[in-house]
């Protein structure tokens, strides 16, 4: 990577000159990198904001040249602050953003049989085919199949005919996808960043059937140590671990306890509370909270 990242910081270089930007976000790590070394170098004087997209920071990412941080919890705060010379001023725990229209309350409104949302990503389910017996032989809840781009996947489900499972394809539009979050008790998903965030910001119940090498794995060892998550054997029934959980009181009481303090975390959960942030980067004279 140091034979050729100059290339790459050249492009950035002649980019940031083109674009003229009054403020810059990065949500991944290797062009906050590559800004970083520009601003280190004294040829980038752009505000520059990291939003991070997962529950750990990797090394790649830019850290003490970039202007702000937007944080997924307390503990990679705390993390960030111990290796770094970063002012606390500079760093807000904003969890992992999600759209404004994946909104905060939940109204069950549906009756009878509980309902779970299978997602896998937008390519398709993943893993989560080891439970295809499962699903055409369970009766005990309804399940929404995601199905994201993998057409084939949609017109197998479909073609089985079963009352109790309803296949989905690609959502683009957020309000849809809000209004399905509404109409399920939990979710059977990967422990990818967004996904998860946006079932923990309506409190929704984290089954993980399984997690890519890399950052999904890592995603997934922080969210069960905090027990925001229950991961998923393939050795075992699908619903019959939904329902040891779901069914089990003082399960769900230790899983919403999880998820209250990890909001509870959280210093800024408004899109007005975030710009308030950006206008402070950007010179504006307001007043906003930064926990210190």
């Amino acid at each position: 990577f140091k034979w050729y990242h100059h290339v790459f910081a050249k492009k950035m270089e002649h980019l940031v000159k083109e674009e003229n930007p009054d403020l810059i976000i990065c949500t991944h790590g290797f062009p906050s990198y590559l800004l970083s070394q520009l601003k280190a170098k004294g040829k980038c004087d752009v505000p520059i904001i990291n939003v991070y997209t997962d529950f750990f920071i990797n090394n790649l990412w830019g850290k003490e040249e970039i202007d702000f941080h937007f944080l997924p919890s307390e503990e990679v705060k705390r993390g960030l602050r111990a290796q770094s010379e970063i002012p606390l001023q500079n760093m807000m725990v904003t969890g992992i953003p999600v759209h404004e229209e994946i909104t905060k309350t939940r109204t069950v409104k549906h009756h009878g049989n509980q309902n779970i949302l299978i997602a896998g990503g937008s390519s398709g389910l993943g893993n989560i085919m080891d439970f295809y017996n499962d699903l055409k032989d369970a009766r005990h809840f309804h399940y929404f199949v995601l199905c994201g781009k993998n057409q084939k996947l949609y017109e197998e489900i479909k073609g089985w005919e079963l009352q109790h499972v309803t296949p989905i394809p690609y959502i683009s539009s957020r309000t849809e996808m809000n209004e399905l979050y509404e109409q399920v008790d939990a979710i059977v998903t990967k422990p990818g960043g967004i996904t998860v965030s946006e079932a923990l910001r309506k409190n929704l119940p984290i089954f993980v059937h399984s997690a890519l090498p890399g950052q999904e794995e890592v995603n997934l060892r922080y969210l069960t140590e905090r027990n925001l998550v229950q991961e998923l054997k393939t050795d075992q029934s699908l619903e019959s671990q939904l329902q040891e959980v779901l069914q089990d009181a003082d399960k769900m009481n230790t899983l919403y306890n999880a998820i209250a303090a990890y909001h509870k975390e959280i210093e800024a959960q408004t899109p007005e509370e975030l710009l308030a942030v950006v206008n402070w980067i950007l010179g504006e004279k307001q007043t906003i909270g930064l926990h210190a």
